[in-house]
């Protein structure tokens, strides 16, 4: 089938579905309204915008994910020692998916090593091991290698963001519009991991600035490659290198120097 492999693509009239039961590439669009943003850029005095896309980021723990299940038949319980940073999260998803009461589920977690929000979420790994377990009566364990880290462990961070701001002539932020749209790769990981990038992206952009309108839209988009989920600074990194790049290019417009710019928008005491 051909792949589907940026965003862009995904959005593009005519582009292939990767599940052809939802009709769309696009699992989640939303956002919120702030102000009067259509009357700030009325009255602006300089409208600038900008085009942000972020790469894709990946955790390279030394410790990669493994796990251990051992599911005792006789009991109907099942014991899981795991490199997860989550435990009871762990404990809630191999109840959920393998019809085991969670009071039966015991989820163990020795030394952890690296984990930078790479191992909070549950593996399908993580769950077929329990499976086996089931199944075989006996314990069942697997560890990653370094490739299978590289091919199958979650990545972060994409995302392509247009923001537009409207700005007086004495450098004064009058309205700002965002819109982010998030490469969750080729499933919403844990349920919401389409949203992980894109939406902290949106709903942290005003930062320490003073903004009285403000609108934004989120996109969730899925393509062929490695899901998406946590890793360090969720959301922050991409819409807030946006911002202060647009900023960057509202001073140089005015001729006005960036710490300056900044310093008359901040939000202050």
């Amino acid at each position: 089938l051909p792949p589907v492999v940026d965003v862009e693509q995904a959005l593009a009239d005519g582009a292939p579905l990767l599940f052809e039961e939802l009709g769309t590439n696009v699992m989640y669009r939303g956002g919120q309204r702030h102000g009067d943003p259509d009357a700030a850029f009325a009255a602006a005095d300089l409208v600038v915008e900008t085009r942000c896309h972020t790469n894709r980021h990946m955790a390279a723990p030394m410790e990669g994910r493994g796990t251990i299940a051992q599911y005792e038949r006789a009991s109907d319980r099942l014991t899981c020692w795991t490199a997860s940073q989550t435990p009871h999260w762990q404990r809630m998803v191999l109840s959920a998916y393998l019809g085991i009461p969670e009071h039966r589920v015991r989820v163990i977690t020795p030394d952890v090593g690296g984990g930078f929000g790479q191992k909070i979420t549950a593996s399908p790994e993580e769950v077929v091991v329990a499976a086996l377990s089931r199944r075989l009566s006996r314990p069942v364990k697997w560890v990653e290698d370094r490739r299978e880290s590289l091919t199958s462990a979650t990545h972060a961070k994409e995302n392509v963001l247009h923001l537009q701001a409207a700005v007086s002539r004495d450098g004064r932020l009058l309205g700002l519009r965002a819109r982010a749209v998030g490469d969750a790769g080729a499933y919403s990981f844990n349920t919401t991991s389409v949203l992980i990038e894109p939406l902290p992206a949106c709903t942290l952009m005003p930062g320490v600035y003073h903004l009285d309108n403000y609108e934004y839209e989120v996109v969730g988009v899925v393509t062929n490659k490695t899901p998406i989920a946590a890793y360090r600074g969720v959301g922050w990194t991409a819409g807030q290198t946006a911002r202060e790049q647009l900023f960057d290019e509202i001073a140089r417009q005015l001729d006005m120097d960036p710490a300056d710019f900044r310093r008359k928008n901040m939000i202050r005491s």
